[in-house]
């Protein structure tokens, strides 16, 4: 309201050009117990496979870790990609395929006139993993630089 800046933020910039092929595949079936109650079950099956960056440009952080691929890097900060180092995986992170998320569901008409019907579920999920906190990347110069003053 005053026209004053409350905060500035500025980064190193990150160049990333990620592929990969996220999956997912879901399958359900209905039961019918009687004329007035129906059962449905559901699996749905989401397996991680980490993005890469085709340009290598994907850190793991492991304090005190010396980069083999990139020596001159600071301490923690070591790399995947194709020529990744031992520690680091080539996308940032490890594969999952055992994401499984089961659901099971019910129905059942209240009233004959099939106007009033109590339904209900219940189901699992693993959380998306968030793409800039599972694979970070640094910038060209293979160090991020970031400033924030806030209240200016």
């Amino acid at each position: 309201m005053l026209g004053k800046a409350s905060a500035f933020g500025q980064g190193g910039g990150e160049y990333k050009d990620l592929r990969g092929t996220k999956w997912g595949f879901f399958a359900q079936d209905n039961w019918r117990v009687n004329q007035r109650l129906t059962f449905n079950f559901g699996l749905r099956w989401d397996p991680y496979f980490p993005f890469y960056d085709r340009e290598g440009r994907v850190t793991c952080f492991q304090p005190g870790v010396k980069s083999q691929r990139y020596p001159n890097a600071p301490a923690g900060m070591i790399y995947g990609g194709e020529n990744h180092d031992p520690s680091c995986p080539v996308g940032g992170s490890e594969s999952n395929i055992w994401n499984l998320a089961p659901r099971l569901g019910f129905a059942y008409r209240l009233t004959s006139d099939n106007k009033t019907s109590l339904r209900g579920g219940i189901g699992y999920k693993e959380a998306e993993r968030d793409l800039l906190a599972a694979w970070p990347a640094t910038p060209f110069p293979k160090v991020a630089i970031s400033a924030r003053l806030t209240y200016v």
